[in-house]
């Protein structure tokens, strides 16, 4: 498995603090690069509200780092891509651990 980690990936950490009109604000607080194994990416058209975009669903697995734990509430950025981590789930290979991120995005260039 650890061969086919060949993808650059990068893990985005936000942290939410209150505007001046009260109102929320995301801010990215640390950001991380990190070799992957991106796979399985699906797509199909939606159309919510009357406009028509593409949905994408990508399996990414990354060597898991303790210090490091990657969450729900953090982000991915491949290929120019902003992805929302879906779930995390763990895999064993042997002595090694690897954390599968089901991630998705939405693409409004059609």
């Amino acid at each position: 498995m650890t061969g086919e980690l060949n993808r650059r990936v990068t893990i985005k950490t936000w942290t939410t603090t209150q505007d001046a009109g009260g109102g929320s604000t995301a801010t990215e607080s640390a950001s991380y690069s990190l070799w992957a194994k991106v796979e399985n990416r699906t797509g199909r058209a939606v159309n919510p509200n009357g406009q028509l975009t593409w949905d994408y669903d990508y399996k990414i697995t990354v060597r898991y780092e303790a210090s490091r734990e990657i969450k729900s509430n953090m982000t991915v950025l491949y290929d120019s891509k902003k992805l929302k981590i879906e779930s995390v789930s763990f895999d064993e290979e042997g002595r090694t651990k690897f954390q599968v991120l089901r991630c998705s995005a939405v693409d409004n260039d059609v």
